[in-house]
């Protein structure tokens, strides 16, 4: 099944965060590794439910869709944080995000995946790594974007959630596809758009796991 090899990418990317973030600094490099745990829990119940008990896993992944977002928001923040006063947008944004969240699981009673919350949270996303990027840009400082952690971090998320939100933008014709070739094209894309993610996230920890040793 095509849903197994995300779930080999994010343990991967788990079994890497374990060997390279134990002693990470600043200490919230460590809420990775709770993050990747919960991540790989979640996909297996998922599967299981979908696979093995043929029952609909929406409502799986409907829990785990604040976890998702609540996090991201928060490591973008910390990333964010040295250019400029990010935590009023990130409160914002995360408000903004829980409302429709919130409205559109209750009336699904969170059987549903809330798909209109999870675009808002993408564009977001993409709306931040943007900053990000015009003030690395703009910084006085040279940064070695190979092995600056952020960087990478920031690099997956945005090819992850502007890849998605394209994806969601095109469920309708990507959907007829699978009809008419009996392949299915977006889980296809998405297992791309999640290695693409975890590698960068891997990277990342590689790279800050480099500087610790070299700072030492």
């Amino acid at each position: 099944m095509l849903f197994t090899i995300i779930i080999i990418i994010e343990f991967l990317c788990l079994f890497t965060a374990l060997l390279t973030l134990t002693k990470a600094k600043p200490a919230w490099w460590k809420s990775f590794i709770a993050f990747m745990v919960f991540t790989c829990i979640i996909e297996v119940i998922a599967y299981r439910a979908y696979f093995v008990h043929h029952v609909s896993n929406h409502g799986i992944f409907n829990i785990y869709l604040p976890v998702e977002v609540l996090f991201v928001s928060f490591v973008l923040y910390k990333i964010c944080q040295p250019y400029f006063k990010s935590g009023p947008v990130f409160i914002a944004g995360s408000v903004i995000f829980l409302i429709a969240y919130f409205i559109e699981s209750f009336k699904s009673r969170f059987g549903e995946y809330s798909s209109a919350a999870n675009n808002i949270a993408s564009a977001f996303f993409i709306i931040m790594c943007c900053v990000y990027y015009y003030c690395l840009l703009r910084k006085e400082e040279t940064v070695d974007i190979v092995i600056h952690p952020a960087f990478w971090i920031v690099s997956g998320c945005f090819f992850f959630y502007f890849g998605g939100t394209a994806c969601n933008f095109f469920f309708t014709y990507l959907s007829s596809l699978n009809t008419k070739t009996f392949i299915p094209v977006r889980y296809i894309i998405f297992i791309i758009l999640n290695f693409i993610l975890y590698a960068c996230w891997s990277y990342a920890f590689i790279c800050k796991y480099k500087h610790k040793i070299s700072s030492s």
